[in-house]
């Protein structure tokens, strides 16, 4: 401290000096209105509760306490008349004797004398009442001093309570069948949304695992979005519960064709496999992003219409079709405009828009299994879309398809509920794009559509569909659960989640002076806004413990689950035991492996359509049509010959001898009546 104008030393002295000039304040206090009028109290009520004659009994006997035993006086008492009359008693040899000793006076008024012992208890009681007066007296000034040391608040977020108090608040007004971290959740929570965000091991799968076992024991429909296979790994039933991943063997043979009911669905699917990007799109990027929409939608329509089943039919088609037919086939569409006609470049940069998308269009298997049957059974079964690493850019389309062919089917059915009936598991649910949760939480929840979501950043759905987009649909879950989060602006977001408070705030000075007496202390009040929490107060949260804020007017909890986890010295099972594996993930399907057999000596299919290329390119009369024919040709003959290597066959990209009859171009000559 520099220019400083007293010491250390010193402004401890003051310190300590106001402290115990205060103390002694409240001391004095407390002994003036606690103590002393304890200590008449009890005199008080006796006086007012004796008689004149025993009032003069108890003075007599204390008087003979403190005489001398064997002097003899005469003893005076009141009668009932409230005159004084003298204590007289009868000698051995019946005189009468009005000189009497104090053991003799005790005899005299042995029948009256249960008046001196009821005196004696009050008299206890002042002995004890003060110490009791003195500390009520102590203790309000302390709670008195407290309270407005205390900061209030005026409006904004109520203050953070326990989770056990926040489960008794929820149960005493309307608790629902489900908790989520051990709190009950209101009724109306399911749905209307329920998220948990955390960052990567903060404990948002165990809270996850926790709610599926309730509504699994519900025997509730479920449908189980698991970008991982964990929850499959634990709750999978073989024989009873159902898959979809077309790279794993026992995966349901989904048709797209099957969910097609109304006509309007078809755009909705469409809408679903390419979804519109994040962010404000314009100009041509626009245009064929439209266009291809249109053209998925009138196919799928038109192909459904002729009796596709197959869900690889879509992407044959717009693969193989001949461009005469699939002109023929759009006619009189919205799709037509942009890809019929002459405009060759314009419809191969609308298929091409498609095309990224098909591959796993063509992996499906052929079947007719659809999830509106699914959720139209009357039994328990749960669906999983079954998500790995390495097939999630190839199968992500058909994942939001399904989804979308479940909301549509929901939705279609118009049958209002208002409880949970059909849930949707969306771990991760950001890497599937825009899935329009906004609008299913919105209109759905009617229909008892109870979604739950679980990701580790809202930046996550900014990357996937735009920061506008990702912060309505962050916006749309009523009931958050924040746990640990790393980043700083994610903290603060979090933070103003739970909200600000005005608060009427208390602190304290000390005033310093050479004279002791003139040493004080003060006390300041200012309003001011705050946050219920702190920003770091997220980001330092252990794993397994965060903030609940639930739908209504409930207060944000405190939550911690961290005895789910096993522990040192602790007997039993642990809770989290109960989420383990119970199965491995399915084996892939062989039909994806690539094989590769390469020849000793072989010639790379590079090396000979590069020299055909440049021979054909010698001729001065070739066009670029027929150097694009010529390597065709070659890389045809060096395939599907002897002499080249490698040769590789997948079941997605079939490098194989091309095949000699177009199924898709059959299906659709033989609907069109042609030859």
């Amino acid at each position: 401290m520099k220019n400083a104008a007293a010491s250390h030393a010193g402004i401890g002295r003051a310190v300590f000096a106001t402290r115990l000039n205060l103390s002694i304040q409240a001391a004095v206090m407390s002994f003036w209105l606690g103590a002393v009028p304890c200590f008449f109290l009890p005199y008080i009520l006796w006086f007012n509760g004796a008689t004149d004659r025993e009032i003069d009994i108890v003075r007599v006997a204390a008087v003979a306490r403190y005489a001398e035993p064997d002097i003899r006086s005469k003893w005076e008492i009141r009668d009932s008349t409230g005159h004084y009359k003298t204590i007289e008693a009868i000698t051995d040899d019946g005189q009468r004797a009005r000189s009497l000793k104090p053991a003799q006076v005790r005899q005299a008024l042995n029948k009256e004398w249960s008046a001196v012992d009821e005196f004696h208890w009050y008299f206890i009681l002042s002995m004890i009442l003060p110490f009791i007066g003195y500390l009520v007296v102590w203790l309000i000034l302390q709670r008195i001093g407290e309270r407005n040391m205390e900061d209030k608040r005026i409006r904004g977020a109520r203050e953070v309570v326990s989770q056990t108090e926040l489960d008794r608040m929820v149960r005493l007004k309307d608790g629902g069948q489900y908790k989520l971290a051990e709190v009950t959740l209101p009724a109306s929570a399911p749905m209307t949304g329920i998220l948990m965000q955390g960052a990567q091991g903060s404990g948002k799968s165990l809270v996850i695992h926790d709610l599926m076992q309730q509504v699994f024991a519900k025997k509730r429909k479920s449908v189980i979005y698991d970008q991982s296979g964990e929850f499959f790994r634990a709750y999978f039933r073989p024989g009873k519960d159902y898959f979809f991943n077309p790279a794993l063997v026992g995966s349901v043979p989904w048709s797209i064709f099957s969910e097609l009911k109304y006509v309007y669905d078809a755009d909705t699917f469409a809408h679903a496999f390419l979804p519109p990007k994040g962010g404000v799109v314009h100009g041509a990027s626009a245009f064929f992003e439209d266009a291809a929409r249109a053209l998925f939608s009138v196919m799928l329509l038109r192909l459904a219409k002729y009796g596709a089943i197959d869900t690889r039919d879509i992407a044959k088609a717009i693969f193989e079709m001949p461009d005469d037919e699939m002109e023929k086939l759009i006619e009189k569409s919205v799709a037509s405009s942009a890809v019929g006609g002459d405009s060759k470049g314009q419809r191969q940069g609308v298929i091409s828009s498609i095309a990224i998308y098909l591959n796993g269009l063509k992996a499906v298997q052929p079947g007719n299994w659809s999830i509106r049957d699914f959720l139209e059974s009357d039994d328990d079964a749960r669906f999983f879309i079954l998500g790995t690493d390495d097939t999630r850019a190839m199968f992500s389309p058909l994942y939001r398809l399904i989804l979308a062919s479940a909301f549509a089917m929901i939705s279609a059915k118009q049958e209002i509920v208002h409880e949970d009936r059909y849930w949707f598991f969306l771990d991760e649910v950001h890497t599937l794009g825009d899935i329009k949760l906004d609008e299913h939480l919105a209109t759905l929840r009617k229909f008892g559509v109870s979604i739950v979501s679980g990701i580790q950043s809202d930046s996550q759905y900014w990357s996937s569909m735009g920061k506008d987009r990702g912060d309505t649909v962050m916006n749309c879950f009523n009931t958050v659960l924040m746990l640990r989060m790393n980043e700083a602006s994610m903290m603060e977001r979090a933070a103003k989640r739970l909200g600000k408070v005005e608060m009427e705030t208390v602190s304290q000075n000390q005033a310093l002076a050479v004279n002791e007496m003139r040493d004080g202390a003060g006390v300041n009040i200012q309003d001011h806004e705050k946050w219920l929490i702190m920003p770091s107060e997220i980001g330092g949260l252990d794993s397994c413990t965060g903030f609940l804020k639930l739908v209504g007017s409930y207060p944000a909890a405190k939550v911690d689950y961290r005895h789910w986890l096993p522990s040192k010295g602790r007997w039993g099972r642990a809770y989290v035991e109960k989420f383990a594996a119970i199965q491995d993930t399915p084996e892939r399907d062989p039909s994806f492996v690539i094989e590769r057999n390469w020849a000793a000596g072989s010639v790379d299919p590079l090396v000979k359509i590069s020299e055909a290329v440049k021979a054909a390119s010698e001729d001065d009369s070739a066009t670029d049509q027929d150097l694009a024919a010529e390597a065709e040709k070659v890389g045809s003959q060096a395939i599907g010959g002897q002499e080249l290597r490698p040769e590789a066959q997948e079941k997605t990209v079939v490098v194989t001898a091309p095949e000699q009859t177009n199924a898709a171009s059959m299906m659709i000559n033989n609907l069109l009546g042609r030859e």
